[in-house]
């Protein structure tokens, strides 16, 4: 099997496993996949920054983001 064809299996076992979990289970693996997403991204945007400086500046951008949201439910 080719490299191509091991991720393709690898996909659809991960896919099968998928199917098993429960809404709150799924919801919580696809945040845990976006949060990994984010951080990824900021490393790649600045390939110098040690994880602890990536996980701060994620931190306080998702505090902004609440602190944004917050406020709209509050004024709403």
């Amino acid at each position: 099997m080719n490299s191509f064809e091991n991720q393709i299996k690898s996909a659809q076992n991960v896919a099968k496993l998928f199917l098993l979990l429960s809404d709150e289970q799924k919801l919580a693996f696809e945040l845990q996949l976006m949060d990994l997403k984010v951080k990824n991204e900021i490393q790649l945007a600045n390939p110098t920054l040690t994880q602890s400086e990536v996980n701060n500046i994620y931190s306080n951008e998702l505090r902004s983001i609440l602190a944004f949201l917050r406020s709209l439910t509050v004024s709403g």
